[in-house]
C-alpha cells in the first residue's frame, strides 16, 4: 500500500470541507425560491426573532425542550466515558455523532481531537493523520492545536515519512509550548538521526535534555555520546563546539576532539588543544573530568608496573563468562595461595566492566592508562569489544592481551596480543591428527547452517583437501534441529526417490541400501547436537564411524546422550582439566579449593594471560610498557596451564591444543 503524502492528505481534507463550508468557514445554506430581496427580508425576520429570544438556545430531546449547551455537555460526557474506558469504537461513534449534531459548541474541537487520538491509539495512522489535519483546519485557534501538530509528526514517523515529519516540526516547533515542545524536539532529533543529519540531531537533542523526564535522560545522553564519538567528523565537531551545551555535552566534544588527535599520534597537538580550550571555557559542567583527561595525557608515560588492567563483561548477557575469566586472573595475580604471590608489593588488578559494549570497552582502556597508569591490560573477551579496545590500546602504545576468538585481531598492530581458541587453530589440530595419525582420508560433514557451522565447514574442507583427503558429503541442518534423518539419508544415498524412480525400483526388485563411502563424520556443533546425531547415524546404518568434533564437544553430556555411538570420537580443545600435565593439574586443584568449582577454558586462558604479565614484570624486572611488549614477543616455551606457550611475531599467543577421545563412559587425553 502506498501512503499519501502530507500535501495529498490536506488536499483530500480540503476537498471534503468545500462541500460543507465556504472559504470563510461559514455554513453554506441555499433557500429554494429565495432571491436577494427575499433573503434580506428573511434575515430581518430572523434577527427580529433572535432579538425577542433572550433565553438560551433550546433543542427537543425526548419530546421536551432542553438547553442546547446542556444536551451537548451530556452527549460529550457519554463519549468521554467510553474514551476513559478505552472502548475506542464506541467512543469514536459517539464523538462522531456529537460533531454532526453540535458542530460549534465549546466541546466540538475536543471531540474531533479525540476521534483522531482514538485512531492513533489503534495505530490507524493514515486515518489519524487525516483527522488531525482536519482538526487544525477547522479549529486553528484551539488550545489543542499544539498537541495535534505533535501527533501529526508521530503519524508521519509511524508511516515512515521521516522527511515530512521533520519538515512539519521544523515549521511549527517554535510555536509549541511546554511538554509538547519537548516531545516534538525529541521526535525531530530522532528524525534527524534517521536522515543521518547528525549535527542537527545533536543540536536538537541538547535542547531536549532540560525538559525530558529523568527516566529517558540517560538514554538521550548515551545517544548524543554515540553521535559525538562515531558519527561526526573533526570538521563537524569543531563546528558544533561553539553551539554545544556547556551544561550537558561540551566536555564530551572537547574530549572527543582530543581523542581524534591522539588517534593520529599527535600527542603534543592533543595537549595544546585541550589546554587552550580549557582557558577558553573557564566554567562548564564536568570541567574537572576534562582537566583530569589533560593531566592523563601529560602523564601518559607514567607506569605503575604492579598494576594490571582487566576488562571483562561483568554484567549483561555474557556476565558468566566474564566472571570465569575474572577468577582465573585473580589466581594469576597472586590473590590466593603462597606459591603464586609475588615478593614485596602485591600485584593489583584494576577491573572494568565492558558491559559487552565496544564504546565502554574503549573508554575503559583509556581510563586504565591515563588515570591508573597500568603497565598492561588483559581482555576484553568478546570479539566486538576486543576490536574497539585493541584500537585504543594501540593508539596509546600499551600492551593488551585479548581473550577473544577473533581472527587477525593482532594484524598490523604492535602492542596487541591474543590468547584465545580460534576456529582455524581447532581445525588445524583436528585435521592434522585425523589425516596423519588416524590415516583417515574420506570425510562427510554435518553442520549447523549458521555462521559458526559454516566457518568450521569451509576451514575443515580446505584443510582436508590440502592434506590429500576428500570431502564425500556435506549436509546442513537448522541450528535448532533435533531430527537429522533427512541429512543423514542424503549423505548415504537414501534420499526419497521420485515417484517414477520408486516404481522402477519396485519392478526391478531393488531395495536401496546405504552407501557409506567415508571414514569419518565431522560435526562442528555443541555436545548436545553431537550426542543426538551419533545414535541417528547408527539408526540409518552408518556404523563404526569415527566422529570428529570441535571444542564444543567437551562436556560429559556428549557421552550420556550419544552412549556407545560416540565411542572413539575425537575432538580438540584449548583446555582439558583432567590432563596429567603438572601445571594443568595444579591449577585445577587450586582453582577448586578457592572457588568450589572446576575451571573451564576461559578461566584457564585468563590465568595464562595474566600470569605472563606477572612473571615478566616480577621475575624479569620489566618496568615499562615498551620493554613488556618486547618481552612478550620473546616468550618461547612458557609452561602455561593451557599448554606450552610461545608468541609469534604477529602477537598470537600459541600453544599445542588438547586432543581428547571417548573411552567407555569417560574422556581421555590423547598423548601427542
Amino acid at each position: 500500500m502506498m501512503f499519501a503524502s502530507t500535501a495529498e492528505i490536506h488536499r483530500k481534507v480540503a476537498s471534503r470541507r468545500k462541500r460543507f463550508f465556504r472559504a470563510d468557514s461559514g455554513p453554506r445554506f441555499r433557500i429554494p425560491g429565495c432571491g436577494k430581496a427575499g433573503f434580506a427580508l428573511l434575515m430581518v425576520g430572523i434577527l427580529t426573532a433572535a432579538g425577542s429570544a433572550c433565553g438560551p438556545k433550546m433543542i427537543i430531546r425526548d419530546g421536551k425542550q432542553v438547553p442546547l449547551e446542556e444536551a451537548a455537555r451530556e452527549d460529550f460526557q457519554k463519549a468521554e466515558d467510553f474514551f476513559k474506558d478505552r472502548q475506542w469504537e464506541k467512543a469514536f461513534t459517539e464523538y462522531q455523532g456529537f460533531i454532526k449534531e453540535f458542530p460549534t459548541t465549546r466541546w466540538s474541537d475536543d471531540a474531533l481531537f479525540r476521534m483522531a487520538e482514538i485512531r492513533l491509539q489503534q495505530k490507524k495512522n493514515l486515518e489519524a493523520l487525516e483527522l488531525f489535519a482536519e482538526f487544525i483546519d477547522r479549529f486553528p485557534g484551539s488550545a489543542l492545536k499544539s498537541s495535534a501538530i505533535l501527533r501529526i509528526g508521530i503519524c508521519h514517523q509511524r508511516l515512515g515519512e521521516i522527511e515530512e515529519m521533520v519538515e512539519l516540526l521544523e515549521k511549527y516547533r517554535g510555536s509549541l509550548r511546554g511538554p509538547d515542545r519537548v516531545k516534538a524536539n525529541y521526535l525531530m532529533a530522532q528524525g534527524y538521526e534517521q536522515l543521518e543529519r547528525w549535527e542537527d540531531a545533536l543540536r536538537v537533542y541538547q535542547e531536549v535534555m532540560p525538559g525530558i523526564e529523568e527516566a529517558r535522560r540517560d538514554e538521550v545522553r548515551q545517544t548524543v555520546i554515540s553521535i559525538i564519538r562515531s558519527r561526526l567528523t573533526v570538521v563537524e565537531l569543531s563546528r558544533v563546539l561553539s553551539e554545544i551545551s556547556r551544561e550537558h555535552f561540551l566536555a564530551e566534544v572537547l574530549i572527543e576532539l582530543t581523542r581524534r588527535k591522539i588517534d593520529e599520534h599527535d600527542w603534543k597537538g592533543a595537549e595544546e588543544f585541550l589546554a587552550k580550550e580549557l582557558e577558553r571555557y573557564p566554567r562548564f559542567a564536568r570541567r574537572s573530568e576534562v582537566e583530569s583527561f589533560l593531566t592523563g595525557i601529560r602523564d601518559r608515560n607514567v607506569v605503575d608496573p604492579s598494576q594490571i588492567g582487566l576488562i571483562l563483561p561483568l554484567s549483561g548477557r555474557y556476565q558468566q563468562f566474564g566472571e570465569q575469566a575474572f577468577m582465573g586472573s585473580l589466581m594469576a595475580a597472586g590473590i590466593f595461595g603462597e606459591d603464586t604471590k609475588a615478593p614485596g608489593e602485591p600485584f593489583r588488578l584494576l577491573v572494568r566492566d565492558s558491559e559487552g559494549d565496544p564504546q565502554v570497552a574503549a573508554q575503559a582502556v583509556e581510563d586504565l592508562i591515563l588515570r591508573n597508569h597500568v603497565i598492561a591490560i588483559v581482555g576484553p573477551l568478546l570479539s566486538h569489544t576486543s576490536e574497539a579496545a585493541a584500537k585504543r590500546a594501540e593508539d596509546f602504545g600499551v600492551p593488551l592481551i585479548a581473550l577473544s576468538q577473533k581472527e587477525e585481531l593482532t594484524q598490523d598492530k604492535d602492542y596487541i596480543f591474543r590468547l584465545g581458541l580460534t576456529h582455524s587453530q581447532q581445525v588445524h589440530t583436528l585435521a592434522e591428527y585425523a589425516l596423519n595419525q588416524l590415516k583417515l582420508t574420506r570425510y562427510a560433514v554435518l553442520y549447523p547452517r549458521d555462521a559458526y557451522g559454516e566457518d568450521f565447514l569451509f576451514l575443515f574442507w580446505d584443510k582436508v583437501v590440502a592434506g590429500g583427503g576428500e570431502i564425500r558429503g556435506v549436509e546442513g541442518y537448522d541450528p535448532g534441529a533435533t531430527d537429522f534423518g533427512d541429512q543423514i539419508k542424503a549423505i548415504i544415498g537414501l534420499d526419497e526417490p521420485s515417484r517414477g524412480e520408486k516404481r522402477m525400483l519396485e519392478r526391478a526388485g531393488i531395495e536401496l541400501s546405504p552407501i557409506v563411502d567415508f571414514d569419518a563424520v565431522f560435526i562442528p556443533d555443541s555436545y548436545r547436537r553431537g550426542g543426538l546425531i551419533a545414535p541417528q547415524l547408527a539408526y540409518y546404518g552408518v556404523m563404526n564411524m569415527r566422529l570428529l568434533g570441535s571444542g564444543a564437544f567437551n562436556h560429559p553430556e556428549l557421552i550420556r546422550l550419544g552412549r556407545e555411538h560416540v565411542e572413539d570420537a575425537v575432538f580438540v580443545d584449548g583446555f582439558y582439566r583432567a590432563s596429567s600435565r603438572p601445571q594443568t593439574y595444579s591449577f585445577c586443584r587450586r582453582f577448586y579449593q578457592e572457588f568450589s568449582r572446576d575451571p573451564g577454558i576461559i578461566s584457564a586462558q585468563a590465568y595464562d594471560a595474566t600470569r605472563l604479565v606477572v612473571n615478566l614484570t616480577r621475575d624479569f624486572g620489566v618496568k615499562d610498557r615498551e620493554a613488556l611488549r618486547q618481552s612478550l614477543l620473546g616468550v618461547e616455551g612458557y609452561a602455561g596451564v593451557t599448554g606450552n606457550i610461545h608468541v609469534n611475531p604477529e602477537g598470537e599467543i600459541l600453544r599445542p591444543l588438547f586432543l581428547i577421545t571417548v573411552k567407555g563412559k569417560r574422556f581421555e587425553e590423547i598423548k601427542q
